[in-house]
């Protein structure tokens, strides 16, 4: 989040600098204002498309670590045979437990 404000905040700079700046055009400032502004508008849906991501994640681990049930591809999975990795959001077989490794994000909690 820290970089996307300082993008944001290098952005509002240049688009600054860029409309005071007096060799350039109208038009030429004009069409580096709004590619700097569609700029910002990128980085500020992508920001909140990943903390509704983050946001996901993080419910669905708490979930796991409470002893909820999953369901990953047709198979039940719970924390008594797998483990949460939390550098990779991932659901991984525990040592002794033949398994397949899940992104937690493709599994469902069981109803």
């Amino acid at each position: 989040m820290l970089i996307t404000i300082f993008f944001i905040l290098l952005m509002l700079v240049a688009i600054y600098y860029i409309a005071r700046h007096p060799e350039l055009t109208k038009p030429t400032k004009g069409f580096a204002i709004v590619v700097l502004l569609i700029a910002i508008f990128l980085a500020t849906i992508y920001e909140i498309g990943m903390q509704r991501m983050q946001q996901k994640v993080e419910d669905r681990k708490i979930a796991f670590e409470k002893g909820k049930i999953f369901i990953c591809k047709d198979h039940n999975i719970s924390n008594q045979t797998y483990l949460y990795e939390s550098g990779t959001a991932t659901l991984i077989p525990k040592r002794g437990v033949i398994g397949e490794t899940y992104a937690i994000l493709e599994c469902k909690i069981a109803p």
